[in-house]
C-alpha cells in the first residue's frame, strides 16, 4: 500500500512544484502555456478516462506511478522527476523528430493504413479529432478547403480519436445545443460507427483512420482533444500545432503546408 499522508496537501504542494518545474524544463509555447494553466494541465494529466474529473482511483494511481523505487513512499524528488517525464510526454514528438508510426483501421473497419509506408514519398497531414470536440467541428470547413487546395501534393488522414466530450463523460453545452449526444465508444466496432458519422457529417472528403481502443496513436502524438501535424517526405515532423482546443489552428498549418508543397 502506498503511504501518503494528507493527500490533498500533497496535491497542493505538487501544483506549486509544477509552476517551478515548467519554466526551466524544455522550451516552447506548450510549456509556457501550461504554466499559466496549471490546474487544467493537472486535470488532463491525472484524468485517465478523460471525463473532466479526477477520481480517487486516478488520484492514487498518479502517486503510485510516481513512486519510482516502489518502496511505498513518495518523495518530493520522485514527484518532480515523474512530472518532468509527464510534461515531455504531453508535448508529443518535436519538430524534426521521426513521426511515430501507426497501423490503424480505415472506416470500413477492415483495411489498415500504416504511416511508415508513405515515408520518403509523400507529405502527410494528420488531423486528430473527435465528433464531440466543438473546436474541431468548427474548423471542419476550413480543413476541407485547405485539403482541396493541396490534395494533389499531399496525403491527408483524419485520425479519429476518443471523444473529447462524450455524453457519459465531460459533456459541454455546445454539444447539447448542436445535438451531438454521443457516449464514449467502448469497443472498436463502436468507434468505427462514430467515426463514420463524424467523417460524413463534417463533410470531409479526405481519408480517415481510427485510433485503436488503447489510444496508441493519440498517446504517441499527444493529440487529445485535437491536434494537427505535418510529416515531410523524410518521415520527419515538419509541423505540429499546439494542443487543442486553443492551439488547433488549420490556417497556421496551411502556411507550412504551402512551403513544403512548393519545393
Amino acid at each position: 500500500m502506498l503511504k501518503i499522508a494528507i493527500l490533498p496537501a500533497i496535491t497542493a504542494i505538487l501544483f506549486a512544484s509544477i509552476i517551478g518545474i515548467l519554466p526551466v524544463y524544455g522550451q516552447g509555447t506548450v510549456l509556457q502555456t501550461t504554466v499559466t494553466n496549471t490546474p487544467r494541465f493537472m486535470v488532463q494529466l491525472m484524468d485517465l478516462d478523460k471525463d473532466g474529473k479526477i477520481s480517487q482511483e486516478e488520484n492514487m494511481k498518479f502517486f503510485i506511478d510516481a513512486d519510482q523505487d516502489k518502496d511505498g513512499f513518495v518523495t518530493a524528488s520522485e514527484i518532480m522527476e515523474f512530472m518532468r517525464k509527464k510534461v515531455a510526454e504531453a508535448n508529443g514528438p518535436n519538430l524534426g523528430d521521426d513521426a511515430p508510426d501507426f497501423a490503424l483501421k480505415t472506416l470500413d473497419g477492415e483495411s489498415t493504413v500504416k504511416l511508415s509506408s508513405f515515408k520518403e514519398s509523400d507529405i502527410i497531414v494528420l488531423v486528430f479529432g473527435s465528433y464531440t470536440c466543438p473546436t474541431f467541428r468548427s474548423q471542419a470547413e476550413i480543413l476541407e478547403q485547405i485539403y482541396q487546395q493541396y490534395k494533389n501534393k499531399s496525403k491527408w488522414f483524419f485520425v479519429y480519436i476518443r471523444e473529447a466530450h462524450p455524453a457519459d463523460g465531460w459533456q459541454v453545452d455546445e454539444n447539447i445545443k448542436d445535438n451531438i449526444i454521443i457516449n464514449q465508444p467502448k469497443t472498436m466496432e463502436e468507434r468505427v460507427s462514430v467515426a463514420k458519422e463524424c467523417h460524413k457529417n463534417l463533410g470531409f472528403t479526405f481519408n480517415a483512420v481510427i485510433d485503436d481502443i488503447d489510444n496508441g496513436g493519440e498517446r504517441a502524438y499527444a493529440a487529445w482533444p485535437d491536434r494537427l501535424y505535418i510529416v515531410d517526405k523524410k518521415g520527419k515532423i515538419a509541423y505540429k500545432s499546439e494542443k487543442g482546443p486553443d492551439g488547433f489552428k488549420p490556417q497556421d498549418m496551411a502556411q507550412t503546408l504551402a512551403r513544403l508543397c512548393s519545393t
